[in-house]
C-alpha cells in the first residue's frame, strides 16, 4: 500500500466501512479519486484507488496519477488555501462546492449519497505533514 493510502488514520473505519456499504458506491468494483491543488498544475494530480472487498472500501493506490479518469471516478480541484481550509474542518465538501472553493467532476448522484465518507476524506487530507510552498 502506499503512503498516500495510509494517511487517513482514525477516519479510515468511517471512509472504508460506509464506501462499503453504500449501494452506490459499490455499484462498481473500482473508483479512483483523482486531486490536484490549482494553483499547482492539472499534470500534477494525485491518485488514490479505491476497490470494495469484503464490503469495504479499500485504497489499493496512492501517488502520482497514472490512469486515465473514466465515467465512475472523481476529479477535485481547488487552491491550495482552500485544501488547507478543508483540512482544518472549517467547512465540508458541500459548503465548499456551493462557495465554488472546491471543483467536482464526476458521479453527482454517488458523491452526494455519500457526503460523510467525502467530509472525512477532506479532513484527512489535512493531517499529514506537507510543504505547501511545493507542488507534488
Amino acid at each position: 500500500m502506499q503512503r498516500s493510502c495510509a494517511r487517513f488514520g482514525t477516519r479510515r473505519l468511517k471512509l472504508t466501512e460506509e464506501l462499503g456499504k453504500s449501494e452506490s458506491w459499490i455499484s462498481v468494483p473500482e473508483r479512483k479519486i483523482f486531486l490536484y491543488r490549482e494553483d499547482c498544475s492539472p499534470d500534477k494530480q494525485i491518485q488514490l484507488t479505491i476497490k470494495n472487498e469484503g464490503n469495504k472500501a479499500v485504497c489499493v493506490y496512492g501517488g502520482p496519477a497514472k490512469d486515465k479518469r473514466g465515467k465512475d471516478d472523481f476529479l477535485m480541484y481547488a487552491e491550495t488555501k482552500r485544501w488547507e481550509e478543508m483540512g482544518k474542518g472549517a467547512y465540508g465538501p458541500m459548503k465548499a462546492m456551493m462557495l465554488g472553493r472546491l471543483k467536482f467532476e464526476g458521479p453527482k448522484g454517488v458523491a452526494m449519497k455519500n457526503m460523510g465518507p467525502f467530509e472525512a476524506f477532506l479532513t484527512a487530507l489535512g493531517k499529514p505533514s506537507y510543504d505547501a510552498s511545493k507542488c507534488p
